[in-house]
């Protein structure tokens, strides 16, 4: 929806816009077959933490395995880059969502040695407005009526917008030679998520 909202005063005509399940070869083989594309976004995951906290496998099959199988469809296919975004929390993970992005990003380390496919990996904190972000379930739940959910007061996010992020994500897709593989883009400082919370109940 957001990529349509983007496009919407631009001229589409030359886009084509599938659905289809990342962790299912036959349709990703469908996929690079039809387009063989020499860029690819990897933006699909699960990163709701207390969600996959209670779903483990959930995290495995969509943020490890179908990650391994995109990589293993762009090696095969001679995708030029791979860009991958991932997450602050893959950094020292402490939870299942961080640790399933860090082993997604090992692998991409792992196979880009000896292959063409260029793998490049983008580490953001918390994309304002994004799904999942805990801005708009703030703002929901205070528009509701119902009281803010945090589940623990001393956690601190970085924050960074979804036009930002997107500007640099791109901004790396056309650099042509790098020396690192791994970017963590300067967020400013953290912001705890308490005092969010208690910002945007003074703001309403």
């Amino acid at each position: 929806y957001n990529l349509i909202k983007a496009f919407e005063h631009e001229d589409v005509s030359n886009i084509e816009f599938l659905l289809l399940n990342i962790t299912e070869s036959d349709s990703l083989g469908y996929l690079f077959e039809k387009f063989k594309p020499t860029l690819v976004f990897h933006a699909a995951a699960y990163k709701h933490v207390p969600l996959m906290e209670a779903h483990p496998y959930e995290a495995v099959k969509t943020n490890i395995l179908a990650t391994k199988l995109l990589a293993d469809m762009a090696m095969k296919h001679g995708t030029k880059k791979f860009i991958f975004i991932s997450t602050d929390k893959a950094v020292n993970p402490v939870g299942v969502m961080g640790c399933s992005k860090l082993i997604a990003e090992n692998y991409l380390h792992a196979i880009s040695k000896d292959c063409a496919t260029q793998f490049l990996i983008t580490r953001f904190g918390n994309i304002m407005g994004s799904n999942g972000s805990v801005l708009p379930l703030f703002i929901k739940q205070i528009e509701s009526g119902q009281p803010i959910t945090i589940t623990n007061d001393s956690i601190s996010r970085y924050f960074i917008s979804k036009t930002n992020a997107c500007r640099l994500i791109l901004e790396i897709s056309s650099f042509e030679a790098l020396e690192s593989t791994v970017f963590t883009f300067n967020m400013g400082e953290p912001i705890k998520i308490k005092d969010l919370a208690t910002y945007l109940i003074a703001l309403y």
